[in-house]
């Protein structure tokens, strides 16, 4: 039987985990990776846009999909992220873009395997725009928010990526 159950955690605040780095020392995660995106704007930088497919792994998360739209005017940050079929969306209006926000949604399924055993999976994704544990690099003057998504399957390593989206 497949189940799936969704937890949401809006907080008003919130803190970034700090950059994941390609390559790092620690093999438990080394299937996390930073990037730093650049948004497409209109003239008026009142609405921006980003649109990309993360390949994290071979394996049964290997894309996931991602929409990122911002708009100044009012306030409001739009992510849409497609992982294994399942579609998340997160939108947030505000009055105050100083307002420090951080949402989290963790997605498990757990089902019988017919070769035996059982499988556990896991996704975890958060959008903020809290920058305060990142390190934001020069080529990001203006950072508008923060995403990321972390997956792992049974005993199998982590794999995702963490994104800051940026405005030039």
């Amino acid at each position: 039987m497949l189940k799936l159950a969704l937890y949401s955690l809006v907080l008003l605040s919130g803190s970034a985990n700090g950059n994941w780095e390609d390559g790092r020392n620690d093999s438990s995660h080394e299937g996390l990776g930073f990037y730093a995106m650049n948004l497409e704007c209109n003239d008026k930088q009142s609405a921006c846009s980003k649109c990309f497919k993360g390949r994290v792994s071979e394996g049964p998360f290997k894309v996931i999909e991602h929409v990122f739209e911002y708009t100044k005017d009012p306030y409001k940050i739009e992510l849409n992220t497609e992982v294994v079929n399942n579609d998340v969306q997160a939108t947030f209006i505000q009055e105050d873009p100083s307002e420090k926000f951080h949402f989290c949604i963790e997605m498990t399924e757990d089902k019988a395997v017919p070769s035996g055993g059982l499988y556990h999976g896991k996704v975890n994704l958060c959008l903020e725009n809290d920058f305060s544990g990142l390190s934001v690099p020069a080529e990001c003057p203006t950072p508008v928010a923060a995403t990321r998504a972390e997956a792992s399957a049974n005993d199998m390593k982590p794999i995702g990526q963490q994104v800051l989206y940026c405005m030039q």
